[in-house]
């Protein structure tokens, strides 16, 4: 599952870090998804870390912005390791062949798992340590490791109890 390729999820997961982080942000907000998520793929590609990330003379302005849809798409791209791992753990021997040749990407709407402590854990100091990596400030930057990580919690968690 590639719940890094649902933009809805990564807009709305991001969205709620800028709200708690940087509201003033939020008027800014869809145009800068819309354009990052449109090119995040050769975006995170080129980018460098010693460049503040934004898009052109307002990178300033949606710094927090688009620090929050990177790491958002590092966090799920790290909850779709550990939901493939699971999954390759838990049926290896009937599933391999079948896994080959299946599509990885998750369609929009896919259930988030239910994460252990520890992955939860290890998802917010990701989080944490991708803001860091994005010049984001300390304070801002757990901010934002928190309520991606919550936001990860909480729908899989409704998830679990629709059912």
């Amino acid at each position: 599952m590639d719940w890094e390729d649902d933009h809805e999820l990564v807009a709305s997961l991001a969205r709620s870090a800028v709200a708690r982080t940087a509201a003033d942000e939020l008027p800014f907000f869809e145009l800068t998804a819309a354009g990052f998520l449109a090119g995040s793929e050769r975006a995170r590609r080129t980018a460098r870390k010693d460049e503040p990330l934004g898009f052109g003379g307002d990178a300033a302005l949606v710094l927090i912005s688009t620090a929050a849809l990177t790491v958002t798409i590092d966090v799920l791209k790290q909850l779709s390791q550990y939901y493939s791992e699971r999954l390759v753990q838990g049926a290896a021997r009937r599933t391999r062949g079948w896994f080959r040749r299946r599509s990885a990407a998750a369609p929009a709407g896919v259930p988030l798992p239910r994460l252990s402590a520890d992955q939860i854990a290890e998802l917010r100091e990701l989080a944490y340590r991708r803001a860091k990596d994005a010049q984001v400030p300390d304070a801002s930057a757990a901010l934002i490791a928190d309520a991606i990580v919550g936001g990860i919690v909480t729908r899989s968690e409704a998830h679990d109890e629709q059912q």
